[in-house]
């Protein structure tokens, strides 16, 4: 099993498409995508924020919101008080594999930068359902050197069951608290995690996972490798106990 996330035969987002997304740095150094929930919270995997079993501090921590291009002049940066990772993330399992960072200071809402709405527990089944994923991550499998687009990028795919997704993994556990996604020849894969998963009701787009873990033996990117996400409705409860600001629940 792979620990992070990239996007493998993706198409260059808009931020029209996607005002909700954050890039996250860690020492100035691009580590992982997130998603806007408040004006003061952003949720992202918490195997990006722990670090050989130990969480890392608030103050190690930036992200980049209001511009695809993270390298672009304009873009809004934001700094961070606090961070709560889910007290029973278990890193082995890769299971309750989430994050909150509060800001130091309101983030700036505008036509580019919004929250994402994220699924209420009642969202009902999601098998077979069309599904956005979205990140920073290195587009291609044979990128050995850790280099990530500039440009956020994002790629289609449908909801597999847990069941032919724990056969597809040798048997790893899958419980209802995760979900895995599967294009044909592109998706989620190493080198980016905690991106949203996202699902549109209507026109609403709603999160409905976290990006947590990939397929090392079949390949990521592949209907062979589906994705693992962290089913956001699962943890509602976490989340509105957890985040500050208006989070807003679909």
């Amino acid at each position: 099993m792979l620990q992070t996330e990239r996007i493998i035969g993706g198409s260059q987002a808009s931020q029209e498409q996607s005002p909700w997304a954050a890039a996250l740095y860690n020492d100035d150094t691009f580590t992982c995508t997130a998603s806007i929930i408040s004006t003061t919270a952003i949720l992202t995997a918490a195997h990006c924020v722990v670090l050989n079993g130990v969480q890392m501090q608030p103050n190690e921590f930036n992200a980049i919101v209001g511009n695809v291009n993270r390298s672009a002049s304009g873009a809004q940066q934001i700094f961070f008080r606090k961070i709560t990772v889910h007290p029973q993330y278990n890193s082995a399992q890769q299971q309750n594999d989430l994050a909150i960072l509060e800001t130091t200071q309101p983030i700036k809402f505008s036509d580019t930068v919004k929250r994402i709405c994220i699924a209420d527990s009642n969202i009902g089944s999601l098998l077979l359902k069309k599904v956005t994923a979205m990140g920073w991550g290195q587009t291609t499998r044979e990128n050995e050197n850790n280099v990530y687009p500039e440009t956020l990028r994002y790629v289609r795919q449908r909801v597999v069951s847990n069941f032919n997704c724990m056969v597809l993994y040798l048997g790893k556990t899958v419980p209802d608290t995760l979900l895995c996604a599967s294009g044909i020849l592109s998706g989620a894969c190493s080198g980016d995690s905690g991106g949203p998963l996202v699902y549109y009701i209507g026109r609403q787009p709603v999160q409905v996972g976290v990006a947590s873990f990939a397929n090392a033996i079949f390949g990521c990117g592949t209907k062979l490798g589906p994705a693992g996400f962290t089913r956001v409705s699962s943890y509602n409860d976490f989340i509105m106990n957890t985040a500050t600001g208006n989070v807003c629940v679909v």
